[in-house]
């Protein structure tokens, strides 16, 4: 009877630990796989973005930038060239005037996509609508472009 008893308890531990790597074993797979996967997502993105870079046009404006506050249409120009081997797209500028910050995107007219991307030594110029800013150019700071191929890569100019 004791060999029995030993036999029963090996048996029920072996069926509680099959059932535990049942119930466990698919979610530690899929958690594995999901950390993988964000893993090679964001190792893509910085070898990408290394490769990324872009900057401004001096001889348009000042220092790239040309803007017009005191119109019907508040506009923004900006001139920038891809200085590096990535394709971008996607642009928005982000301004200081009067030491608050403003987002404003890229008209649609100008916009880059990724069917039409801006290539390694293109140049574009690229608008924005700021009817928001109406008569602060003397309060213009800074302009800054940014895009969302790699957010973290982004020009400014001090004006």
């Amino acid at each position: 009877m004791k060999g029995a008893s030993l036999f029963i308890s090996f048996v029920l531990l072996m069926l509680i630990v099959f059932g535990l790597a049942l119930i466990i074993g698919p979610w530690i797979i899929d958690f594995s796989s999901k950390l993988s996967q964000k893993t090679e997502n964001t190792t893509i993105d910085k070898i990408t973005c290394q490769e990324a870079a872009y900057d401004f046009e001096p001889d348009y404006g000042i220092d790239g930038a040309d803007w017009n506050f005191t119109g019907a249409t508040d506009t923004l120009y900006v001139k920038i060239k891809n200085t590096g081997t990535q394709n971008l797209h996607n642009f928005s500028f982000e301004l200081t005037i009067a030491s608050s910050l403003y987002n404003f995107n890229v008209t649609s007219d100008s916009q880059k996509s990724s069917a039409d991307p801006l290539k390694p030594s293109q140049s574009t110029i690229l608008e924005a609508n700021m009817t928001d800013v109406t008569n602060q150019s003397s309060d213009l700071q800074n302009i800054k472009v940014l895009n969302m191929v790699c957010p973290s890569v982004s020009v400014n100019v001090n004006v």
